[in-house]
């Protein structure tokens, strides 16, 4: 696997470059800490030479990240790319993701996380941290909101505004944590099942609850059975 390496600072460069040496089958083929003498490096290059995988910084010197991503992909669509970067979810994985990019670390995670995004991206998935998943997670459901605003333009109550209505506003993930919880799994088991920790899946219950307006398990066991999301999975 052919790697290059445009980073957001020297010492970042080196971790990445020392991290990427202990790997068996990775050759890095180019380091920069620029996306213009990136972006003219690749141009220059023969296609048998080309990266598989870009790891990059999302602000460079020289350029906007996000810039930089839509150009690689918009010249080089085969091209995979992983951020590591500085900037948080909140700033920049939206745009990221948009301008095509693949998998989001924003910090220098351990080396086996890395290794997992490296690997995750390689094999045509999305890579994305807790963190990361969160933030989408709550786009989602914010975004389904609006729809639903649009939608029913006459705006109800929380008093009188309809359960079935109320449902559309679970993001998917909501929705397995539900079923679990109802079905009698504990936070510990419902966080290995769905891979997040227990700190994520009490932060789901408390959004189900506040979006249902429902408090006790009993009524959450009723809304799941009436609303087809107690049955067992496919």
């Amino acid at each position: 696997m052919k790697i290059v390496l445009i980073s957001e600072q020297q010492l970042l460069q080196n971790m990445l470059h020392i991290a990427l040496e202990r790997r068996n089958n990775v050759e890095i083929v180019g380091e920069y800490l620029e996306g213009k003498a990136a972006l003219k490096a690749f141009s220059e290059m023969e296609e048998k030479d080309r990266p598989d995988l870009v790891i990059q910084g999302l602000k460079l010197a020289d350029m906007d990240g996000i810039a930089l991503t839509e150009q690689l992909r918009i010249q080089f669509p085969q091209l995979r790319i992983l951020a590591v970067t500085g900037q948080s979810e909140s700033r920049s994985l939206i745009p990221f993701l948009l301008a095509g990019g693949h998998g989001y670390l924003s910090q220098y995670p351990s080396d086996e996380e890395f290794y997992q995004a490296i690997d995750d991206v390689m094999s045509g998935r999305i890579y994305l941290n807790q963190a990361g998943l969160l933030m989408l997670e709550e786009t989602c459901s914010h975004l389904s909101s609006l729809r639903d605003a649009v939608v029913h333009r006459e705006v109800l109550s929380e008093e009188t505004q309809p359960r079935s209505l109320v449902s559309c506003q679970l993001s998917e993930r909501e929705k397995q944590v539900l079923h679990l919880y109802v079905n009698g799994y504990k936070s510990s088991e419902i966080g290995g099942i769905l891979y997040m920790s227990v700190n994520t899946v009490e932060t789901h219950k408390k959004r189900i609850k506040d979006k249902l307006n429902l408090t006790r398990k009993a009524d959450l066991l009723t809304y799941a059975m009436e609303h087809g999301l107690f049955e067992d999975w496919d």
